[in-house]
């Protein structure tokens, strides 16, 4: 294991190593053929690393039954910098992709596995010895969680599954006795795990929209470059390129453009379903404050897209854009009634959050106004006031709260979190009176 370890570090420094270092490197990790002629060293150098990723991928004992959590996770790292080495060689992004699928593959295979062989069972029986447990290892979750959505053929699509059919496994209330039983289809997933969980999902979800909104600009400028008949585009003027484009991009693919989009969707609906998992999980401190934190991020990566927005509201993606809204709207009503809830209870971190969080929601909504305003469907939109409401549904003085009670949030933990003083949540209507941009064309009426 020290081995791989050895290799991984030297891989992660492929920029600063020398090329034919790099080469010897990988030609020890895999037999290799014969060299080819100067002419196709290109060639012959993708398909030394193609060998040396699938002979690494052997070092792996997981079927053998003789592996252990360390060892897989030395492998895992060893695969990710041969994949990361690839890319900064600039290989083709099929050879990339197939790479990351098998990465990510692996990463679901390892959070499936128990990590209890039959005969380590017996002998737990005999000696009462406690065996392995996915409890405390919450760095290798976050680990395996990060490849497993990073490097999934479609990222978005994974964390939307991770979100609607995963994570909702999880119960809110479960005895002690309970704690550590597996859940949707995970040994790693139990209720003594879902803090780590949550948390990690939504960091993933907040960077695969970071990677999304990145990713459009690059293809909106690339088209204006062509456009322009120019081949500069940094700094201020790709800026300016998106800000003032009132007509659209008419070059750009129009197939990868609507993939874009159709990733967005998926991402907005995942952040609308992740932090309604909160209602399941409301005395859960730390999955209250990872909300807001994450949730905050998530809504201030919407305000930075506006630009974006504009362009392909323009271009003829008018419905799809349109959709994102409602979608994120659903999650910011809930982002406000938890941090009212944070201030009753008096919780740290949730109160440390709220100022920050309310303001970024708030500016959503303006920000939604500018922007039907500016596109000529100021119709579509209208504006709501505030109540105060709880996680439960009920109204609360603005000004008026319960004398807080700091010992849950000192003694939280985050692997740890029993979950047993569940607070009922309510669906529908009851958080219907949170700051929110209303789209009349899309939901059809206007809530009550």
């Amino acid at each position: 294991m020290a081995c791989l370890q050895t290799f991984t570090l030297l891989l992660s420094c492929g920029k600063e190593l020398p090329g034919p270092l790099i080469q010897a490197v990988l030609t020890s990790l895999a037999p290799q053929e014969q060299a080819a002629p100067a002419a196709h060293q290109q060639q012959q150098a993708q398909k030394v690393l193609v060998r040396t990723f699938t002979a690494c991928r052997h070092h792996s004992c997981l079927r053998s039954g003789c592996s252990n959590l360390q060892l897989e996770l030395a492998v895992l790292s060893l695969l990710k910098g041969i994949t990361a080495l690839a890319a900064s060689r600039g290989y083709a992004p099929e050879l990339q992709s197939r790479m990351g699928a098998k990465i990510s593959e692996q990463a679901d295979k390892l959070l499936q596995e128990s990590w209890q062989q039959q005969a380590s069972e017996e002998a737990e029986e005999e000696t009462s010895t406690p065996g392995f447990s996915w409890k405390g290892q919450s760095v290798a979750i976050a680990q395996l969680l990060s490849l497993l959505i990073s490097y999934a053929p479609d990222p978005s699509d994974k964390l939307l599954a991770l979100v609607k059919d995963v994570l909702p496994a999880v119960p809110g209330k479960v005895a002690a006795k309970q704690q550590l039983d597996p859940a949707g289809g995970c040994a790693a997933l139990c209720s003594a795990t879902f803090t780590t969980w949550y948390k990690v999902v939504f960091e993933e979800l907040c960077s695969c929209w970071s990677k999304l909104v990145k990713e459009g600009e690059a293809i909106i400028a690339a088209a204006a470059r062509e456009a322009d008949g120019s081949s500069s585009s940094k700094g201020k003027r790709r800026k300016q390129q998106l800000q003032t484009n009132s007509q659209g991009i008419p070059d750009w693919d129009e197939q990868q453009v609507g993939q874009l989009v159709g990733h967005a969707g998926r991402c907005c609906e995942a952040f609308a379903a992740i932090v309604t998992l909160t209602k399941q999980h409301t005395a859960r401190n730390g999955v209250l404050a990872a909300a807001v934190k994450h949730g905050t991020s998530y809504v201030d990566g919407m305000l930075k897209a506006i630009p974006l927005l504009k362009v392909l509201y323009e271009s003829g993606f008018h419905r799809e854009v349109v959709e994102l809204v409602p979608a994120v709207q659903k999650g910011t009503r809930l982002l406000q009634m938890i941090c009212t809830e944070g201030k009753a209870r008096g919780a740290g971190s949730l109160v440390s959050y709220g100022p920050a969080a309310k303001k970024t929601l708030e500016s959503f909504v303006f920000a939604m106004k500018a922007f039907c305003l500016e596109m000529g469907d100021g119709d579509s939109f209208w504006m709501g006031n505030l109540k105060h409401r709880d996680m439960a549904g009920n109204c609360v003085a603005s000004q008026m709260y319960p004398a807080a009670d700091h010992d849950d949030d000192e003694e939280e933990q985050d692997e740890e979190d029993t979950g047993m003083d569940e607070v009922k949540a309510t669906d529908g209507d009851a958080e219907a009176e949170g700051s929110a941009a209303y789209w009349t064309h899309t939901t059809g009426s206007q809530p009550a």
